[in-house]
């Protein structure tokens, strides 16, 4: 038996370590089933159980998302700056970012310009690429993320 000090008291009959249980207000616990005699324990079930779930949600971690920014040929500078602040924030928080530049009408004359543009955005964040630069349709897009 082990009381709530972890001190060791031995073998103990279980009538006296239900008394003793029920004098210091705590539960007895079994912790050692297949041991010979079986261990026992002084403690308080609620807080042991309380204790067990929040160590397990801490060992949860936060598994990173994928987030878009959506960017066209003609983005003026503080449109960009803005684009590249929200970014930056996600990069921070440990996910990573989907760039995607759409070109419309003309511009899909120049596909060399979208992908300036993402690495215009990818240099401002500081990030590097994890997807490189594909197309699809009139989209181009690239995933970026940080070194862990």
């Amino acid at each position: 038996m082990i009381d709530e000090e972890n001190q060791s008291l031995g073998a103990v009959k279980f009538d006296q370590a239900l008394w003793l249980a029920w004098e210091t207000g705590l539960d007895l616990v079994e912790v050692g089933p297949n041991a010979s005699p079986p261990v026992v324990r002084l403690l308080d079930y609620g807080k042991y159980q309380y204790e067990q779930a929040k160590a397990e949600s801490k060992s949860r971690s936060h598994a990173p998302e994928v987030k878009e920014i959506r960017l066209t040929l003609k983005i003026g500078q503080h449109d960009f700056d803005v684009k590249k602040s929200q970014a930056d924030r996600w990069l921070n928080d440990g996910d990573r970012v989907r760039v995607t530049a759409t070109l419309r009408g003309r511009e899909l004359a120049f596909p060399g310009q979208a992908h300036a543009l993402i690495e215009r955005m990818r240099v401002a964040l500081g990030a590097e690429y994890e997807m490189a630069v594909s197309r699809l349709g009139k989209r181009f897009s690239a995933i970026v993320g940080r070194k862990r």
